[in-house]
């Protein structure tokens, strides 16, 4: 009897550990969805690398951005926001894809590490 006792504890043990590890996948990616919506909402806008630089990146509500020069030359693409990366898709220009891993971003500044291969921060500031 003490058997039968035992194995309805390790049972309802069991279905518990499982629903709560279930939940707790889903609460995980539920707060990797709403970080990356909250993202993209603060990247919509004119952005350039210092705040006196004629150059600079727009980033659009419709999805694109497009970036101009100092030097004047322009090239756009696509822009989505991935697991907290800032992803721009080149199209207009030899075609590449740019991942950005944000750091941080306010209504005034966004700290990124530029492209997994480098480890250096850079910073970008709200025109």
């Amino acid at each position: 009897m003490a058997q039968l006792s035992t194995l309805g504890i390790i049972a309802h043990t069991m279905k518990f550990t499982i629903t709560l590890f279930a939940l707790s996948f889903l609460l995980t990616g539920c707060g990797k969805h709403s970080q990356d919506v909250a993202f993209s909402h603060k990247m919509i806008g004119s952005w350039t690398d210092e705040p006196s630089s004629p150059g600079s990146m727009e980033t659009r509500t419709d999805g694109s951005f497009l970036v101009t020069t100092p030097k004047a030359t322009t090239f756009g693409g696509a822009w989505h926001i991935e697991d907290g990366f800032l992803v721009l898709v080149v199209t207009n220009a030899p075609i590449q894809t740019k991942h950005w891993k944000i750091m941080s971003i306010d209504d005034h500044k966004m700290i990124f590490r530029p492209d997994a291969s480098h480890t250096n921060l850079a910073t970008i500031y709200r025109k």
